[in-house]
């Protein structure tokens, strides 16, 4: 049933991916592919805790990305994406139940500005859930806001403010730093919470190295019903090491590896019982299909 509802979200987007108006023909450094559909994979690793070391945690992810819509708006420009994510956590223990975890969200960007200033505003609502029980606890809410100043053509300051799930729990968090591009090949995007450094080896190659937080919540239904539910909180940050090569009709192929470190898995009950966890660093191989318009 998990597998019908995860195949049937992803059917939803692809068919609305069609209608958008948005991308360039080739990868864009520091620049999401208008449509993208990625699988994550992260190795076992064991429990710091010495009660559960044994027990080994593992994750595959399933991601899609879909920009729905693109138009004008005011002296600026309105873009509306729609993003599904299925998270699958694997506890190699019978006393651990595996955990199918789902993320349903909207994007909605408005950018705005001239040559010299941008301003980006986003709002995106979501569900995040195991769709046992939807409640008013499923639903999320992040955005932020971005002003960025060109002071040359090859630098540009980048300042702002976040709210979300970047760390775990929902909170504020600073966004700072610097856009750099020396050369067709270098670009630098050294914008906090976010690190990235890209070098395009031709026009349609290139290779990149980031390092980001990862954090995410969701309300899940107890199984065991000795509570009525459970939030799961899990931040970590990767280290990705990765290339994309772009193809002549539009479509990209894009490969990650990398590390997964300063991992921490909290589960809290409805009666307020809590069980923080750190997990042992793992290694990460991702594998995304993009289509640039």
């Amino acid at each position: 049933m998990k597998f019908k509802l995860t195949m049937a979200i992803t059917g939803c987007l692809l068919l609305s991916a069609h209608s958008a108006i948005a991308g360039s023909q080739t990868p864009q450094p520091g620049q999401s592919a208008p449509f993208k559909l990625t699988i994550n994979q992260i190795s076992e690793a064991e429990f710091d805790e010495e009660s559960i070391n044994n027990i080994d945690f593992s994750v595959n992810e399933v991601k899609l990305n879909g920009a729905l819509a693109a138009f004008d708006a005011g002296a600026g420009k309105f873009i509306m994406a729609g993003e599904f994510r299925y998270t699958q956590y694997q506890f190699d223990s019978d006393q651990i139940d595996d955990n199918s975890l789902y993320e349903v969200s909207m994007p909605l960007t408005y950018i705005t500005g001239s040559s010299t200033w941008q301003h980006i505003v986003n709002i995106t609502p979501g569900i995040n859930s195991d769709f046992e029980d939807v409640t008013e606890d499923d639903f999320k809410f992040s955005t932020f806001y971005q002003a960025r100043y060109n002071s040359s053509k090859t630098l540009t300051w980048v300042m702002g403010l976040g709210v979300g799930q970047q760390f775990g729990e929902t909170q504020a968090y600073p966004i700072v730093g610097a856009i750099y591009q020396p050369n067709a090949q270098w670009h630098f995007n050294l914008v906090l919470p976010q690190l990235a450094v890209n070098y395009s080896a031709s026009d349609k190659s290139q290779w990149y190295l980031s390092v980001s937080p990862e954090g995410r919540t969701w309300n899940v239904e107890n199984e065991n019903k000795t509570n009525d539910d459970v939030d799961i909180v899990m931040q970590e940050i990767r280290v990705v090491f990765g290339a994309v090569y772009g193809f002549d009709n539009g479509l990209a192929m894009r490969a990650e590896i990398g590390s997964v470190t300063e991992r921490n898995l909290d589960f809290t009950l409805n009666n307020g019982d809590e069980f923080d966890l750190e997990v042992k660093d793992a290694s990460f191989v991702g594998i995304s299909l993009e289509y640039w318009l």
